[in-house]
């Protein structure tokens, strides 16, 4: 759920024109999935139609594996593979989810089906003849496919070894140039936006999975969860000196090879822990309430996973002639490429779902093996089939403490869901439940104290923050949310105190920014412009994109009787928002002051489109029109501005931007 928010969040912001993006958000993302959004959103079909999308993008997935199936093996193997793919729980389950797996899935399949054509009619060697005669279409279209899969998910850039060993011993080296400069170009608008963000052109999130993956508290699995805990590990390297984000992913990279040097015994340990988790037939939840999404499942129990693709991928390795064929080395080496991501960094339900099409197709394999054996009543081969399946059962159904490597904690992910909802009742139930199985959690009591404030709660909200800091003094959305509370509540002394600590605490972008802008705030109700203008400043500093910054910060300026930066900041506040209907407004009415009538009125109109309800924007249209010359346009303005007074209809939200 939250990494689907976030990608809607990126989509949001691509259709409003911020390519580069917001690096505290889009730093674990990569950019393909949200410009996928971006252009469903942009076209009018929304989040239902994407999920509509991803339905027809897994159905591709099937008859992809079908035809590869075919092609890698036999017509009844590719059948099957395509059959226990269309059935395959993890690859349902995940295509209704807005995340990028089955998009990797696909573009990752296309991949392997145009390293197929690459080599097709082509020698076994570095100096296959086919190479030069051949098109260099397929393996151009690999290339661009590597830099799509890496601008998808970046670990996925491990596939380039694998094709480009199949091209250069089916094609040779002139075709894997052009395949490897097609990877470059496509990567480029992505490298680039790296350069320009972080500081470096590879992502630097990486050191950050490499670390989760290899310190002293790591479990194999993505254990760190958002929240106090995930704070405390992104202060690492901060308070280590590590500011850019280039810097960060150095230092997360260093620690991690610290570790497995001081203590290699213990790494060791960690890369048997992931090699069994990677064949178990438990789906390790992340971002995706797993467990929950089964219960409300009736067809999940009679609906094959990992346990069953496992022992029959082995029946196939073996019983299909082992990696004898070039094709089956290409398809064992892509399993092995998501092998050794998960030993790298983590192993979770989607972090090796990517290696599950073609373990899917050697099951398919296995099964036309079986079938023929079992018709043939070759009985010691299906004896060794036999003992295949129970070797690959014993991998996937055995070494793994389900509940130790579960790590989600479902009820505060389900508080998380009903209060984006709106529904305050299930989600204080839920966080409630929550706390009943971890009292000390500073993340359920901060939750929960959120949640009591939409029920109007404010004693209790105050209380459940309180507690969070209790368990956690360094949490700084606690002391931001406890901040935030108290300033509604004009305890302002308090108030300030809080957002002080949290901006203390954190030094990151995020909390930056919210700090000093309720800071300003803060200043604007004691009537201190100048300090409101310095706080919303500071704010604008961590992220110079925010809207309501910018207004706040327009409202600072008029109390200084800066005219001019008043409409500077109004302007930015609406390029930014355009729905901002205050700052609309506003700055409406200055254009109005100052006789730029039509900017006036084209300020004021988008005003009244994002509030319809505002009277105090249609008697400032009234006024203008008046000045315009259009009396019968000015009196229905002043007649719909009374009747919005008379009914009581919402006034304007106080804010900093009031």
């Amino acid at each position: 759920m939250l990494d689907a928010h976030e990608y809607d969040g990126l989509a949001s912001a691509l259709l409003a024109g911020r390519w580069l993006l917001d690096l505290e958000t889009a730093y674990v993302h990569g950019l393909l999935y949200p410009v996928l959004l971006a252009a469903c959103k942009g076209l009018g079909i929304g989040l239902v139609g994407a999920r509509l999308l991803q339905a027809v993008m897994g159905a591709a997935c099937c008859w992809l594996i079908h035809r590869i199936g075919r092609r890698c093996a036999s017509p009844a193997a590719g059948l099957a593979a395509g059959l226990l793919a269309a059935v395959y729980w993890p690859f349902i389950l995940f295509g209704g989810e807005l995340l990028a797996t089955t998009l990797v899935l696909l573009l990752e399949l296309v991949l392997v089906e145009a390293l197929l054509a690459a080599g097709h009619g082509s020698g076994d060697g570095p100096a296959a003849k086919g190479g030069a005669r051949s098109s260099p279409w397929p393996a151009v279209t690999a290339g661009a496919l590597l830099g799509l899969l890496a601008m998808t998910r970046a670990n996925a850039i491990l596939l380039a070894p694998a094709a480009a060993w199949w091209v250069w011993r089916r094609q040779g080296s002139r075709r894997l140039a052009q395949m490897a400069l097609a990877m470059v170009l496509a990567l480029s608008p992505y490298l680039a936006r790296n350069q320009i963000v972080q500081g470096s052109p590879v992502p630097f999130q990486g050191g950050w999975s490499f670390y989760q993956g290899a310190n002293p508290g790591a479990d194999g699995t993505p254990y760190v969860r958002q929240g106090a805990e995930w704070q405390r590990l992104e202060l690492q390297a901060v308070r280590a000196g590590a500011v850019d984000p280039a810097q960060r992913g150095a230092y997360y990279t260093d620690q991690a090879l610290r570790f497995i040097a001081s203590e290699p015994g213990r790494w060791l340990e960690l890369l048997y822990r992931k090699l069994r988790l990677f064949w178990h037939r438990h789906e390790v939840p992340v971002s995706a309430d797993l467990r929950t999404i089964e219960a409300g499942s009736p067809l999940h129990p009679f609906l094959p996973g990992m346990g069953v693709v496992v022992p029959l991928a082995l029946a196939g390795l073996v019983l299909g002639g082992g990696l004898r064929r070039p094709e089956h080395r290409l398809l064992a080496g892509c399993i092995l490429v998501w092998l050794a991501s998960c030993l790298l960094f983590t192993v979770s339900a989607r972090y090796r779902l990517p290696a599950a099409p073609f373990l899917i197709l050697f099951a398919g394999i296995g099964a036309e093996g079986l079938c023929r054996a079992a018709a043939g009543r070759r009985f010691r081969r299906l004896a060794a089939g036999a003992a295949l399946l129970a070797a690959g059962a014993a991998a996937a159904h055995t070494g793994v403490d389900v509940r130790a490597v579960d790590h989600l904690r479902s009820e505060r992910l389900l508080g998380h869901l009903h209060l984006r909802r709106g529904d305050y009742p299930a989600a204080e139930a839920a966080l409630t439940a929550a706390l009943v199985r971890d009292p000390g959690s500073p993340d359920a009591h901060n939750s929960l104290g959120v949640v009591h404030e939409h029920l109007g709660r404010p004693v209790e909200a105050e209380r459940s923050y309180r507690r969070a800091l209790e368990r956690d003094p360094r949490y700084a959305r606690a002391w931001l949310n406890l901040g935030r509370l108290l300033l509604r509540r004009e305890r302002l002394a308090e108030s300030s105190s809080a957002f002080a600590r949290a901006l203390e605490i954190d030094p990151r972008e995020a909390v930056q920014h919210e700090g000093w802008y309720h800071l300003g705030h803060l200043a604007l109700v004691r009537r201190d412009p100048a300090r409101a203008w310095r706080a919303f400043t500071r704010a604008l500093e961590a992220r110079p994109w925010a809207a309501a910054a910018w207004y706040g910060k327009s409202v600072a300026a008029a109390g200084l009787g800066r005219l001019e930066e008043q409409v500077r900041c109004l302007e930015r506040a609406v390029e930014q928002d355009p729905a901002l209907a205050p700052a609309q407004r506003n700055l409406g009415a200055l254009y109005a002051r100052a006789g730029l009538l039509e900017e006036a009125e084209r300020a004021l109109r988008a005003a009244a489109s994002a509030a319809p309800a505002d009277a105090l924007t249609r008697r400032h249209l009234g006024g203008l029109y008046e000045r315009m010359g259009r009396p019968e346009e000015a009196r229905r303005a002043l007649e719909e501005a009374d009747r919005l007074e008379a009914g009581g209809g919402p006034r304007p939200e106080v804010s900093p931007g009031r």
